[in-house]
């Protein structure tokens, strides 16, 4: 599945590393089986395109003035008289075909042997038995018999994700003949050089306990060498195919590298040897200093509106034929405006009509009046016309000259009449000479679209498809052979996907669009938002699950342009870098969540040049083994490799599949549910890195293998996040490491969670959240108003109609006319943040409520590497499983390891495969993705939010609690006086309470549920509050010291109501943090309790002590908004007074709750009742702010035992008491428990 990274290995990759380990961990070998297990060798061999051969050079005859092309065989005949093969005709391949190296050189597909007793020293000189080729004496004997020239090693390496591929092959050559025969044919900058390399012998199968093994011959038919030496006209994708071929053949035990020499180096030893070193890298590679600044000769460099003006480059060209683009040629006469004729006024252009490119008859002769005349238009009458943005200086002369009527104002979008008195009829469409403009795909109808934006405005701008716009490169700007097939093309694949949430929208239109539908009401049964509903989808659903087809995406013209300005460096205009600039700038625009890059890698294609599509899909269906992906050339169809196993295609007119080198682009951010995706028919197969598997049936052949991670500063910040905050922290991306964390606490700093802090930041969060998601869908809402203007109106349906559409409320540059949408937010310069921030906050919301990391990490820097015996058929970005015994069980639960590096080596007659990853994070294992990140779920309940708040404004205002106390029982709406009644019974104290409560209600009106979360608070309810805060032993001193423990406070919190629903709004209006303290003003609710004579909290301070001594050296603000108190001003050092009280007429309560406090109230003996005896709700008696203490209540009173127990415990101080005739003293017991 094309762009989609983490595909399982080849199916005879699979096969072979299961076979392979099988053998190694049979306990019963057989002699086979450790002749091949300790006696592995493996080959190579390099050879060279290079033919002696005439060349065709260019020439200029002086006399006539004319360039010429010669062919010319001086040079073949220089070179061989050069190297001393004259008399012996040594044309053409007949040098490369008797020195391909080795590790020596073979002769005639025969190993060389024996020693020569001839003088000569040419390639082919036999032995002394006149029975084959001399290994020794090759080159001469002048200076002693010398063995044949070979290869002594080689290494591969790749680099850039697999983007560029190379090989250092080092050579021995032993007298300077070889040396001049090895320089003409190897040490050539340029020219193309075919490496193959293998294993001398690999099982192929094992059944029953028995080894099959490969045979001489199995090896022997994997040589490309007589193929390539007769490969004139082939191309190199014939050759990529068959290395492809000879992999799969040789279940991974073949590989090829099909390069170009880039470089060399030789050096002459002390013994007399050259020792020589090519560098070769992949042909595919020449693409990065492909500059797309070729003129087309063959075209008139204008466009249809100014002919005459020359383009910079073909690209341009292509962008000017866009934006000046007209009809389809099937459309009959219609009327037309000026602004058909100057710009097109097209939204859907029909690429059927426009295969070739020829720009020559595309001037519109803007003064005939023949109206037979197909491109001859008279424009007098029609004055109204939009002014292309993009538009030139030279253009705009041009239509400075045209008629104008109502410059002024705007133009009117609707179509015009059928007829216009006399005025001219027109076809307005390429005449056949012209029809070869745009190129594009054969069956598709969307090549380009033109939007205006805002209302009434006076301007447009023109789009193209990507795919198209990467369609015309491949077909105009690339390099190609003679047979005119590109060495290398972009990947057109309608199934590279990107990451889609289904909600990504271009923040900046201007640049980019793309056709956009989404849902913005409650219950998703229609789609208020409708973006070019013609265009091929971006966002799209396939096998359940969201995607973005990458090649949907439409570029303005004038955007493309921009990007071609800044990338072009001293007049040069380099392909990849202007690819990668082109679709990276999506990863920003889209909101931040997807990272596109560019590679180049190998594709296999099916040709289908003749077939219909119908026959190619019952091809498809005939291939035994994976899924066949969709049309994406012009004629080819574009699959999986994984479909190729021992299957044949059936189909007579379908030809064997093709392997193309292809720049693709994909995304780094991956769908997770991607296996739905690449449906794969086989198990993975599990690479045994250390020892034997678990049930000790199968071996291992890795040589070695290392793990290492590579942190960034800034990971390893989120990592330190991760470790402190349990991965809640900003950045949710941290709970893939608080996962390794799980379990373990720092025994130096214990306390990681400030549980205070943790509510107050996703109080804050989640109220932010909310704010941003009301702001992101009121941008979304902007896209709602679109208009469709038709020109043109033909009569016949099946014609493709002129259209505009036009954007209404979304601006990208300032409104021009005087109204109130002036006011109107330019949408790119607010809409990107918005974006930005609500799909980071609602992924990692998402993340954070599942405990799963995000996908938006891309790439980590967490590297598992392994070398093994050599194996080929194992491709970049596949899946690698290992079997992770050897690793700590967590690093198997959350990183799943691609592969970005495959490299090669050949040392010690042996061939070693080098694997590189990178680790992405896993879903755990109990994560259901399209669950956890359904950003539609999100902004479906947040649509329901914005229902539900239109419905609750007429609700009338309710009291609302879930504390027993106020309740009596279970939670639910409160009267006034139930709230009252669980505070001090002061008629002074009720009075202000019962004031300010319906103060409340009156001031805020309707819409609110008021929370009461707090009221007077008993000695257990003190403890669930600073449990999270204090130390047991602090614990106490801190209740005695709150109103809340004598009934003179409430705290409540303003939520907006659900209809029917009483204390499920999650909602929060009004609450404690610092947020909130204006809009508490704002209400009105401060300045109602500052009138009736209460405390407001949240303008409370808090003490700043010295550290050490805990002097009070300052104060700082404490917001505790939701606090509302009948205390007096003096209430601090009153309370210390009262604390001291309390302790003095209950000498053992500190005893008693401290020992509760540290034990979870545990009984001690005498039963837990005894922590709730005591209640300090009536203890003070307010009158005119005057505090006066009373007796406090004991709450079980009469003859009860335990009463009697009670109260000579807490207030008599006694802790001894009699029980079944013995004395039990309990102060050992709870001081020893308490310290």
């Amino acid at each position: 599945m094309a762009g989609i990274t983490g595909e399982d290995f080849l199916p005879y990759v699979q096969e072979q590393i299961k076979v392979r380990q099988k053998v190694l961990g049979k306990s019963d070998k057989s002699s086979q089986d450790i002749v091949w297990e300790n006696g592995k060798t493996s080959w190579v061999r390099l050879i060279s395109s290079v033919n002696i051969d005439g060349q065709e050079i260019p020439g200029y005859n002086k006399e006539t003035n004319e360039d010429f092309i010669e062919f010319y065989f001086g040079g073949a005949l220089f070179r061989q008289q050069y190297l001393e093969l004259i008399p012996e005709d040594y044309s053409g391949n007949k040098l490369a075909s008797e020195l391909p190296l080795s590790g020596g050189t073979p002769l005639n597909n025969q190993h060389r042997f024996g020693i020569t007793d001839s003088t000569s020293t040419l390639p082919g000189i036999q032995n002394s038995q006149g029975k084959g080729g001399a290994a020794y004496g090759l080159g001469g004997t002048e200076f002693g018999i010398k063995p044949m020239p070979g290869i002594t090693g080689f290494s591969s390496k790749t680099y850039d994700n697999g983007s560029v591929r190379k090989a250092e092959v080092k050579i021995v050559a032993h007298n300077k003949k070889q040396f001049e025969y090895l320089e003409s044919l190897y040490i050539r900058v340029g020219y193309t050089m075919l490496l193959e390399w293998g294993n001398s012998s690999y099982p192929k199968s094992i059944e029953n306990g028995i080894t099959t093994y490969s045979s001489t011959s199995d090896i022997a038919s994997l040589s490309l060498k007589d193929d390539f030496l007769e490969g004139s006209g082939k191309g190199v994708d014939h050759f990529y195919t068959k290395i492809s071929n000879n992999r799969k053949i040789s279940k991974g035990n073949y590989d090829g590298f099909l390069g170009r020499v880039d470089n060399f180096s030789w050096e002459f030893d002390k013994n007399g040897n050259y020792n020589i070193t090519i560098s070769m890298i992949t042909i595919g590679s020449v693409i990065e200093n492909l500059s797309l600044t070729n003129n087309l000769e063959e075209v008139q460099q204008g466009n249809s509106l100014n002919p005459d003006k020359t383009q910079s480059t073909a690209l341009n060209t292509y962008l000017s034929e866009i934006d000046f683009y007209k009809k389809s040629p099937t459309a009959p006469a219609i009327q037309a405006t000026i602004a058909e004729q100057t710009r097109g006024a097209i939204t859907v252009i029909d690429s059927n009509y426009i295969q070739s490119l020829d720009f020559s008859s595309l001037d519109p002769r803007l003064n005939s009046t023949d109206s037979s005349d197909t491109t001859n238009l008279d424009l007098s009458g029609f004055g109204e016309f939009f002014v292309p943005e993009s538009i030139e200086d030279d253009d705009q002369q041009v239509i400075d000259n045209l008629p104008k009527s109502i410059e002024e104002e705007p133009l009117s979008l609707s179509p015009p009449p059928q007829t216009v008195g006399n005025g001219p009829t027109y076809k307005g469409y390429l005449d056949k000479d012209s029809q070869k403009i745009l190129g594009g795909y054969k069956g598709t109808k969307n090549v380009g679209c033109r939007i205006a934006f805002g209302e009434n405005s006076k301007t447009t701008r023109t789009y193209v498809r990507l795919g198209e716009l990467l369609n015309y490169i491949n077909e105009k700007l690339l390099i190609y052979d003679i047979e005119n097939r590109p060495l290398i093309s972009i990947d057109l694949d309608q199934d590279l996907y990107c990451y889609s949430n289904g909600y990504q929208f271009p923040s900046d239109p201007s640049k980019v669009i793309f056709s956009f539908q989404a849902s913005l009401n409650s219950t998703g049964t229609s789609n208020d938002v409708d973006i070019l509903p013609d265009l091929p989808k971006f966002h799209d659903n396939v096998n359940g699950v969201k995607v973005g087809r990458v090649m949907n995406l439409y570029y303005s013209t004038d955007y493309i342009r921009e990007i071609i300005k800044l990338n072009t460096d001293e007049g040069k205009l380099k392909l990849l870098p202007f690819i990668e600039k082109l679709v990276g700038s999506i990863d920003s625009l889209l909101g931040g969540v997807n990272k596109l890059r560019v590679r180049i890698t190998d594709k296999t294609f099916i040709s289908a040049a003749t077939q219909s599509f119908e026959a190619v899909g019952e091809a498809q269906r005939n291939i035994s083994s994976g899924e066949v992906g969709e049309f994406v050339e012009t004629d080819a169809l574009a699959i999986s490799d994984s479909i190729f196993s021992e299957a044949t295609i059936t189909a007579n007119k379908v030809t064997e599949p093709t392997v193309k080198q292809v720049i693709q682009i994909y995304d780094e951010v991956q769908p997770y549910e991607k296996k739905k995706l690449l449906k794969s028919s086989t198990d993975d197969s599990i690479l045994n890195i250390y020892g034997f598997s678990q049930n000790f049936t199968e071996g291992s052949f890795v040589t070695d293998y290392s793990f290492t991670t590579a942190l960034t500063n800034d990971i390893a910040t989120e990592i330190v996040i991760g470790a402190s905050a349990a991965g809640r922290s900003n950045n949710v991306d941290a709970t893939i490491f608080s996962k390794w964390n799980e379990g373990l606490v720092d025994r130096i700093l214990p306390k990681k969670l400030d549980v205070d802090q943790v509510k107050k930041e996703g109080e804050n969060s989640r109220i932010e959240f909310k704010n941003l998601t009301t702001e992101y869908l009121n941008f979304l809402k902007q896209l709602q108003r679109t208009n469709i203007t038709e020109i043109g109106i033909g009569n016949d349906n099946s014609i493709i109609l002129d259209r505009i559409y036009t954007l209404s409320d979304v601006y990208i540059q300032a409104p021009q006319t005087d109204s109130a949408i002036n006011s109107s937010p330019l949408f790119p310069s607010s809409f990107s943040n918005i974006q930005r921030s609500f799909f980071t906050k609602a992924l990692s919301w998402l993340a954070l409520t599942e405990k799963t990391p995000t996908p938006f990490m891309g790439f980590l820097p967490v590297n598992l590497s392994v070398t093994l015996d050599g194996l080929s058929g194992i491709k970049i970005f596949s899946k690698l499983t290992v079997n992770s015994e050897f690793l700590p069980s967590n690093y198997g639960e959350t990183l799943e390891f691609i592969i970005t590096e495959l490299d090669h080596k050949f040392e010690n007659n042996k061939w070693f495969t080098t694997i590189g990853t990178v680790a992405i994070a896993k879903l755990f294992a109990d994560t259901d993705p399209s669950v956890v990140f359904n950003i539609g779920k999100l902004i479906e309940e947040s649509i329901e939010d914005f229902d539900r708040r239109n419905n609750s404004i007429n609700v009338e205002s309710y009291f609302y609690s879930d504390q027993s106390i106020v309740t009596g029982g279970s939670s639910g709406k409160v009267t006034i006086d139930q709230i009252t009644e669980a505070l001090n019974s002061s008629p002074e104290v009720q009075n202000k309470f019962k004031g300010f409560l319906s103060g409340v209600l009156e001031t805020l009106g309707n819409g609110f549920e008021i929370r009461v979360n707090s009221s007077y608070r008993n000695f257990r309810d003190a403890n669930r509050v600073y449990s999270r805060t204090l130390v047991p032993e602090n614990r106490l001193g801190k209740a005695l010291r709150s109103p809340h423990m004598y009934g003179l406070a409430l705290d409540i919190a303003l939520y907006e109501p659900i209809p029917g629903q009483p204390g499920l709004s999650t909602n929060l209006i009004a609450g404690k943090p610092k947020e909130f303290f204006e809009r508490w003003q704002d209400l009105g609710i401060v300045d109602l309790a500052n009138d009736i004579g209460l405390r407001w909290g949240g303008v409370f301070k808090q003490a700043i002590r010295e550290p050490g001594t805990g002097k009070v050296i300052g104060t700082k603000p404490f917001y505790d908004c939701v606090h509302f108190d009948a205390c007096p001003s003096n209430w601090v050092s009153e309370a210390s007074i009262l604390q001291s009280g309390i302790k003095s007429f209950f000498p053992n309560i500190p005893l008693v709750m401290t020992y509760g406090y540290k034990t979870n109230f545990r009984d001690f003996g005498i039963g837990t009742e005894i922590y709730d005896s005591i209640s300090l709700k009536d203890y003070l008696i307010v009158e005119k702010g005057t505090l006066s203490p009373s007796v406090p209540i004991i709450i079980k009173q009469g003859s009860n035992a335990k009463n009697v127990l009670y109260k000579s415990i807490l207030i008599d101080g006694n802790l001894k008491y009699s029980s079944g005739g013995k004395t039990i003293d309990l102060f050992n017991k709870l001081t020893n428990s308490i310290g």
